[in-house]
């Protein structure tokens, strides 16, 4: 085991997770734009004709966040020596726990 790509796997976890927040972000405007195209109106001040440049913004955000996170992590694996189950574990939790403790945080102050 390498301690130095250990941390480094850690801290890439976590800009990952920091990261996720803002494209959960893009995918709720997406969805109160298709509600609004639908004829719900959730949100009176959502601008008309911006729901294409939201949805590809977040598609190509999207796609980019996986290809980042795949070669990353495997990256980080290969150079930390960890086993897989492990470092998946590891790298799982800590994208998962950044945007649901952001929110808890957000909410709760």
């Amino acid at each position: 085991m390498k301690p130095l790509y250990v941390l480094l796997g850690i801290l890439f976890n976590l800009l990952l997770g920091w990261l996720a927040i803002f494209l959960l972000g893009l995918w709720v405007i997406c969805f109160l734009y298709i509600a609004e195209e639908l004829g719900y109106t959730l949100d009176p001040t959502l601008d008309e004709g911006l729901l294409p440049v939201f949805l590809t913004l977040a598609l190509f955000a999207s796609a980019l966040y996986g290809l980042l996170a795949a070669i990353g992590n495997r990256f980080f694996l290969k150079r930390s020596e960890l086993l897989k189950s492990n470092y998946t574990w590891m790298a799982s939790l800590l994208i998962v726990l950044v945007p649901v403790l952001f929110y808890g945080y957000y909410y709760l102050s």
